[in-house]
């Protein structure tokens, strides 16, 4: 056997949060899971995976069934192998009409080219339809208290007012991403049991079978790694092309006339696509992308509405000409949304935006140079 690698460092990079325990849940179209590890167990590369048991497996299992069970007042009665006996059960006492199974509905997000929170998923016979978010939550929060009763059994003591997920709390972890950091932390040479060819030839007798314990597991021990680790991606290449739709002083020989209008006075050219970074572009983790933008509120009408910016994406974008958020293939992503300030805005407020693409999530950050402040903001990509 050779040496294995050595143990995984917890991040020293600059963060607003230290986290004592980094939890990964993998929420599968057949089953779902989770995995652990506190801060001391990481540096040993220890990673806790949970069990599931239910009466009709014979061993606990490392995942259990994606199913979701309502009753029927539509509310949660219970997930994975529980959700699944129960059920059955109804089934043999004829009561099954009063209760509203969920299986395999992630699948049903592949094929829905344009999310919003309206979304909705069928039950098993297609009686209701209740909005995706909903039965994605119940299946968050049924992995989250399987997790808090494990954690609890081992001493670890929660919060109570830490009953949901706050927003800061959570990061997306690619599964790629995360399988190869797993692989990455794996003992150099992994040899299990000897290879048993049978009656026939078989010339491999030079050839090292190697097979990492529990393959199946890989994503979910991974994001662990990299919940503790997320600047080990240091690069991500962007597969699109991203920008605001802004406008922009309107220059007749530049801009088509269509797109002219006034806004508070002045002649603007409304829906250009002001670039950020291009499609096959590396971005760096930490790394953000700046763009800076004018609104005008002389008017007394504008001095309290919220300024909204859009970002878009698209692909094969051209460099040499002005692009407008309109033209076929560009589509929007979300808005942003700068909130009021108490005293109103000022006559010309002028924003410095900061963008980071180089993460598993696009973060944005919104400040004022006109009156030197940070800007709350919200983004919703839904």
């Amino acid at each position: 056997m050779g040496t294995g690698k050595l143990p995984v460092q917890v991040s020293e990079f600059p963060s607003e949060y230290e986290w004592d325990i980094i939890v990964a849940f993998d929420i599968g179209t057949s089953y779902s899971g989770y995995a652990y590890s506190d801060k001391k167990e990481i540096e040993r590369n220890t990673i806790n995976l949970n069990e599931w048991s239910g009466n009709s497996t014979l061993d606990p299992k490392a995942k259990a069934p994606t199913t979701v069970l309502l009753n029927e007042y539509q509310t949660f009665d219970s997930f994975g192998y529980e959700a699944e006996e129960r059920y059955a059960q109804r089934v043999e006492e004829k009561t099954h009409n009063k209760c509203y199974r969920f299986r395999n509905f992630k699948m049903k997000l592949y094929h829905e080219k344009n999310i919003t929170k309206a979304f909705v998923l069928q039950d098993d016979r297609g009686k209701i339809s209740l909005p995706a978010m909903m039965i994605f939550v119940h299946t968050i929060k049924a992995l989250k208290t399987h997790f808090e009763n494990a954690a609890k059994s081992r001493g670890v003591v929660f919060k109570p007012e830490n009953a949901d997920i706050a927003e800061y709390q959570i990061v997306l972890a690619l599964e790629p991403e995360a399988a190869a950091l797993y692989c990455k932390n794996l003992p150099d040479r992994m040899l299990t049991d000897s290879f048993e060819p049978g009656q026939r030839t078989c010339d491999i007798s030079s050839i090292d079978i190697c097979c990492p314990k529990e393959p199946g597991l890989a994503v979910l021990q991974g994001a662990v790694l990299f919940g503790y680790n997320p600047e080990d991606v240091l690069y991500r290449i962007c597969r699109y092309t991203f920008g605001f739709g802004i406008l922009q002083d309107y220059i007749e020989s530049e801009h088509r006339a269509e797109k002219r209008e006034t806004v508070d006075g002045e002649d603007v050219c409304k829906d250009v696509f002001d670039v950020l970074v291009y499609e096959g572009e590396r971005v760096k983790f930490d790394d953000p992308k700046f763009a800076t933008s004018k609104s005008r509120h002389r008017q007394t009408d504008r001095k309290h509405i919220p300024i909204k910016k859009e970002l878009f994406a698209g692909k094969n974008i051209p460099r040499d000409r002005t692009v407008y958020v309109t033209e076929e293939g560009i589509k929007s992503l979300g808005k942003i949304i700068s909130h009021v300030p108490k005293e109103g805005w000022s006559n010309l407020v002028e924003f410095k935006t900061k963008v980071y693409f180089g993460q598993t999530e696009i973060k944005i950050e919104d400040f004022d140079i006109t009156n030197n402040v940070t800007v709350n903001v919200e983004f919703n990509f839904l």
